[in-house]
């Protein structure tokens, strides 16, 4: 196996052993070229993003770990109410092993015989994955591959797209009839990103039912949340002007807005808010080019 640099015209087929590539052999991981060069600010914001991936593979919190577990349920659940062949995963990030939300569906994918493919721009482990994986953007692999696929993941990874119009055009010329893509987004609505760090700071209050140490939570509880009412004001203002929040992200998702992008990719099946959270699990039904 080898890692092949594609050419920027010529079509490359995915196969069950892994991608096609042009002297005849088999690839594991495959670097597809950018068609139209991305501005210099997109190179920026991934160099930027790289470290917190990093570190997500070092330490996980609790409450990313159950978000995790809580999005493999909802991918199996697509999963067994469909016919699945082949996975993209646009966006898998930059770890060795199976994404978190990948891993507890190993079984299952090989029980059913469904191939896994993760794409992601940053080159960072890509040698040594233990998946197929393509290196690149999403907008520019319907140009290098030939492959259809079923089910198309974007785990919040579609506001670090510079347009997601064209991230669903690309999508739509990759898609199988009948294909469905499972989002989980970040809601940036004050509100919801308040309720998330309100049940984080609350579960610590009744941590400790003894008077004192409640007391002394309580307090705290009520600092940190004056501490954040500033955060809020700002972050309701620059979503009203759109303004961006960070120097990371292109798309900044609320309720408001969050069915528009994801509408670009097809009917949207489902959306649904995970309570106590900012975060928001969709399944889309892909408007695909080929016909039906």
């Amino acid at each position: 196996m080898s890692t092949a640099p594609l050419p920027r015209r010529g079509v490359h087929r995915l196969s069950s052993g892994g991608f096609l590539v042009p002297d005849g052999g088999t690839a594991r991981v495959i670097e597809i070229p950018e068609s139209g060069s991305p501005d210099a600010e997109w190179h920026r914001r991934q160099n930027r993003a790289l470290p917190g991936y990093l570190h997500e593979i070092e330490t996980v919190p609790p409450e990313l770990q159950q978000l995790y577990e809580f999005f493999s349920w909802y991918i199996a659940f697509a999963l067994l109410n469909g016919r699945c062949k082949r996975i993209l995963d646009i966006g898998c990030g930059v770890g060795t092993y199976l994404p978190s939300y990948i891993r507890p569906l190993a079984n299952l994918l090989a029980l059913h015989g469904i191939q896994y493919v993760g794409l992601d721009p940053i080159d960072q482990n890509a040698a040594g994955r233990e998946y197929l994986f393509i290196r690149g953007r999403i907008e520019d692999l319907p140009f290098v591959l030939e492959g259809d696929f079923d089910l198309f993941l974007f785990a919040t990874s579609l506001d670090h797209v510079e347009d997601t119009s064209r991230a669903a055009d690309a999508v739509s010329k990759l898609a199988a009839p009948g294909s469905l893509g499972i989002f989980w987004v970040g809601l940036h609505d004050p509100a919801l990103v308040a309720e998330e760090l309100g049940r984080k700071w609350f579960g610590r209050l009744y941590s400790s039912l003894n008077p004192v140490s409640f007391l002394l939570r309580a307090a705290l509880v009520i600092a940190v949340m004056l501490r954040r009412y500033p955060d809020m004001i700002r972050r309701a203002w620059r979503l009203r002007r759109g303004i961006p929040l960070d120097n990371l992200h292109f798309a900044y998702f609320t309720r408001a807005n969050i069915r528009s992008h994801l509408e670009r990719f097809g009917e949207v099946r489902d959306l649904t808010h995970v309570v106590g959270t900012n975060s928001a699990f969709a399944t889309v039904e892909i408007g695909g080019d080929r016909p039906r």
